[in-house]
C-alpha cells in the first residue's frame, strides 16, 4: 500500500473493506452513470477481490473529478468521492500554484523554474575547472612523495 493509499485510509471517512464477488464494468458504469448522468466514465478501475469497484469521473474544463465506490456484487452505491477536496488536492496546489490565484501563481512558478535553471546552467560552468593542470600537480606531488619514501628505505 503506498503512502497515498494509507492517508486517504487515515483521513477518509468512507467505505468499510469487506469481501466481494465481482460484478461485469458494464453494469458497475450504468449504476455510476445513474449518479452523474451529464458526466462521462473517465475510467473502471478493479482493486482486490474484497475490495470495492472505483468509477472514476473526470473532465478537464469545467474541472470535474469525482469517484464512485460500487459493491461489486448487487451494485449498489457504496460511497461517493470529490478528488479536488482534501490533503492532496490541497498539496498540489501548493506545488503548482503556490496557493495563490493560478493566474498569478501559474506564472511566478514558471519564472521560478527558469532563474533556477539559469543559476543551476552558470554555477556548472564556474565551478567546471579550467585546465586539466591542478590534477598532474596532485599525481607529479604523489610520484614525488614515493621516490622519498624508496630513498630512505
Amino acid at each position: 500500500m503506498g503512502i497515498q493509499e494509507e492517508i486517504e485510509a487515515f483521513t477518509s471517512t468512507g467505505y468499510s473493506k469487506r469481501k466481494f464477488l465481482v460484478i461485469p464494468s458494464i453494469e458497475t458504469r450504468g449504476t455510476a452513470h445513474e449518479i452523474f448522468r451529464e458526466d462521462l466514465v473517465h475510467g473502471t478501475l478493479y482493486a482486490a477481490e474484497h475490495e470495492p469497484i472505483k468509477v472514476i469521473f473526470y473532465e478537464f474544463e469545467p474541472e470535474f473529478y469525482h469517484t464512485v465506490y460500487i459493491h461489486p456484487y448487487n451494485g449498489e452505491l457504496l460511497h461517493m468521492d470529490n478528488n479536488l477536496t482534501g490533503f492532496f488536492p490541497f498539496m498540489l496546489e501548493g506545488h503548482k500554484f503556490l496557493w495563490l490565484p493560478k493566474s498569478i501563481g501559474e506564472q511566478l512558478v514558471a519564472w521560478s523554474t527558469v532563474i533556477f535553471a539559469i543559476m543551476l546552467l552558470t554555477g556548472i560552468i564556474l565551478w567546471w575547472p579550467k585546465t586539466e593542470k591542478p590534477q598532474a600537480e596532485i599525481y607529479t606531488g604523489l610520484e614525488r612523495n614515493y621516490k622519498m619514501e624508496k630513498k630512505k628505505l
